[in-house]
């Protein structure tokens, strides 16, 4: 004989038709083309001797815009319903590792 029950939290589940949404995709090529950008200027500045200015520059700007786009619609893409979570954080970590990567350029070829 109980008189104070206790009342049960209601667990919410999201439940998605598609595998993943549009801006997932988005946020996940915009990462990608970003990271294949950024291992290109590697590839370019380790081939000239860390003596190439403007290919290299270019591509990291195009990465980083690549990357800030990217990032802002994995963000957007946290707030729909569509999809699963696990792809939208991911997608996401991609961005903030190739915006990570392309500060320590940046900060190494200042010095």
């Amino acid at each position: 004989m109980a008189l104070f029950k206790k009342k049960k939290r209601k667990i919410k589940y999201r439940f998605a038709d598609d595998v993943l949404a549009k801006d997932t995709v988005v946020s996940l090529i915009m990462g990608i083309l970003a990271a294949a950008a950024i291992i290109i200027s590697v590839v370019i500045a380790v081939a000239k001797l860390g003596r190439a200015g403007e290919e290299v520059g270019l591509l990291l700007l195009s990465a980083i815009v690549m990357s800030v786009t990217g990032l802002v619609f994995g963000i957007i893409s946290l707030y729909t319903v569509e999809g699963g979570t696990n792809s939208k954080h991911i997608s996401i970590m991609i961005c903030l590792i190739d915006l990570a990567l392309i500060v320590l350029f940046y900060g190494f070829s200042r010095i």
